[in-house]
């Protein structure tokens, strides 16, 4: 839990359609070109909810795609990483826009900024490691802490999630390709077998997206490692 705790609701996964529907900072308070704390900000499209809500507030990162097995395809888009920036507290509305104080900050509020009522993810208390209930197959796709190669402990982002039935717990196995092999005979390149390197446990579910924490690991683990049901 020490090495998730910082995940859990600071980072969240918006598809196109949540993020095109989410609420926005529209401007800041005495035409100001950041916020903090105690600052009243101006918040349009969050939908009407009681005065004293809190309110989630995240700033749109990287965007995340796959294209495995299917090479030869353009990228899948998968949602976009949301980075947690605060909390607003509702005080007042007027039709479409909402008067908001900002009450946690993690970083200076702007403009554009996402404001959501809730957490979307899902991320239990306490985790039972288990095979996924399918067989599925997947890739890492980008290293949460900003590292080009990751290790024991480390927590990646997965192309797998609540569509592929993926929760929270379940355990897959991670594999690498090996760099092909020239056959000596005619020169042809081989691709040689896939050489399993660790485990990981996915602790944190989106539609499309799963975050996961690296349980084990023979070998460095890096975006494109493939990701398969182990034989528990």
């Amino acid at each position: 839990m020490q090495r998730i705790a910082s995940f859990i609701e600071r980072h969240q996964v918006f598809t196109e359609e949540q993020l095109e529907n989410s609420g926005y900072i529209l401007s800041l308070e005495d035409n100001r070109i950041v916020a903090g704390l105690n600052d009243r900000v101006y918040v349009r499209g969050a939908g009407y909810s009681a005065v004293g809500s809190r309110y989630l507030l995240y700033r749109q990162e990287k965007a995340y795609q796959s294209r495995l097995f299917h090479p030869n395809q353009p990228n899948r888009m998968l949602g976009y990483e949301m980075r947690y920036i605060g909390t607003l507290e509702l005080e007042s509305q007027d039709n479409d826009i909402a008067t908001m104080r900002v009450v946690k900050s993690k970083e200076e509020v702007r403009a554009k900024d996402i404001v959501t009522l809730q957490d979307l993810g899902v991320t239990p208390a306490i985790f039972y490691p288990n095979a996924p209930s399918r067989r599925v197959q997947g890739e890492i796709i980008s290293m949460l802490e900003g590292i080009g190669f990751g290790g024991l402990y480390s927590v990646v982002a997965i192309n797998l999630g609540e569509d592929h039935l993926l929760s929270p717990g379940n355990v897959l196995t991670i594999s690498t390709q090996r760099e092909q092999a020239k056959d000596a005979r005619n020169s042809e390149q081989v691709a040689l077998p896939l050489e399993e390197t660790g485990y990981l446990m996915v602790f944190r579910t989106f539609p499309q997206v799963s975050y996961a924490l690296v349980m084990e690991a023979s070998k460095p683990i890096k975006v494109g490692d493939l990701l398969t049901v182990p034989d528990l």
